[in-house]
């Protein structure tokens, strides 16, 4: 994620590029004060974006999640800092 550090009480818009076109995924995002989910849509060229804030210092771990037979997947991960 760009950027990173994260300044902490700020937004951050985070952005997930590659997916299929039109594809639903889930996004966690997971801080000191639990775990924030958005279920988005991706555009044409496979591309969906969310706007968050940093309310907590700290690490924030991301996991871009699909829709499975059996539960879901994990189709992207990684994280950022707060500071």
């Amino acid at each position: 994620m760009t950027p990173s550090p994260v300044s902490w009480n700020t937004d951050y818009t985070l952005t997930v590029r590659g997916l299929g076109a039109g594809a639903i995924v889930n996004v966690l995002v997971s801080d000191a004060g639990g775990t924030q989910t958005w279920n988005l849509q991706a555009d044409g060229s496979g591309t969906t974006s969310a706007v968050g804030h940093a309310y907590y210092r700290g690490h924030s771990g991301i996991a871009v999640t699909k829709s499975a037979r059996k539960g879901s997947t994990t189709v992207a991960s990684c994280g950022f800092d707060v500071v």
